[in-house]
């Protein structure tokens, strides 16, 4: 299921960046000093970033959770009884 969710990160940074780059265009041909200009480039800017870091965070937890929870010492079972 990780694999899907990680992949499906991945596929929604690739729409993200051709969606930034055609917003980019747009914004181009707008003034030095437009205020929609400055907006819409930060806001671009701020939603793939938060894309980037979520996606990070998310494989960072997979990856502790998989090392986690596969034991790197066996397991021994001891014996409370005595002989």
């Amino acid at each position: 299921m990780s694999g899907f969710v990680i992949t499906a990160f991945f596929v929604i940074m690739a729409t993200g960046q051709l969606v930034k780059r055609g917003a980019q265009g747009v914004l181009a041909t707008m003034g030095k000093r437009s205020a929609f200009k400055r907006y819409g480039t930060g806001l671009a800017s701020l939603v793939l970033f938060c894309l980037v870091v979520a996606r990070a965070c998310y494989i960072a937890t997979v990856l502790v959770d998989t090392e986690l929870r596969t034991p790197t010492v066996p397991l021994i079972a001891v014996s409370t009884s005595s002989s």
